[in-house]
């Protein structure tokens, strides 16, 4: 059982980047069985674009990145992206992936982003939950890429931010 009594969730520093790498993996491996080339969280900590927090108890245990969108399909509109949401699997269905969540949102929303979007995979039960339960709405957009042995579909979801908080 997680310690959850001592978790903080703080800015990630250059001296985080094999803890990202750690968590990323194993969050990905407990859930597909593989694990894809992650992207380069140094240069994404490096651009002042992105935005990256970590929750920690005694350890780094997750994190999240948001901020100016990857893909240039949000180009010229205020739509920040949540471009990566990990969590060691021991730390599931205790809150933290919504804690970490609302964190990358208050950091767009604090950015004069009008809408965030994040890319969800289909069969993400828990990851599904918690961007329904934040009132994401799946948008039309969908894209399909080959990460391991088979490839994986995912599913657009895009949040208002302008009432929230």
């Amino acid at each position: 059982m997680p310690n959850l009594e001592s978790v903080a969730i703080r800015r990630a520093i250059d001296a985080d980047v094999d803890d990202l790498f750690r968590v990323q993996r194993a969050a990905l491996a407990a859930m597909h069985g593989v694990s894809p080339p992650a992207p380069d969280w140094r240069t994404l900590m490096g651009n002042p674009e992105h935005f990256v927090y970590l929750a920690e108890d005694e350890t780094p245990f997750g994190f999240v990145c948001a901020g100016q969108p990857l893909d240039d399909v949000f180009e010229g509109k205020l739509t920040g992206e949540v471009i990566g949401l990990y969590l060691l699997p021991e730390y599931w269905g205790h809150g933290m992936g919504r804690k970490l969540l609302v964190r990358g949102l208050s950091v767009l929303k604090r950015r004069d982003f009008d809408s965030a979007f994040m890319w969800v995979r289909e069969d993400a039960e828990r990851a599904l939950g918690v961007a329904a339960s934040l009132h994401f709405e799946r948008t039309a957009m969908s894209r399909t890429t080959n990460v391991g042995p088979e490839p994986v579909f995912e599913i657009g979801y895009q949040l208002d931010l302008g009432e929230y908080f």
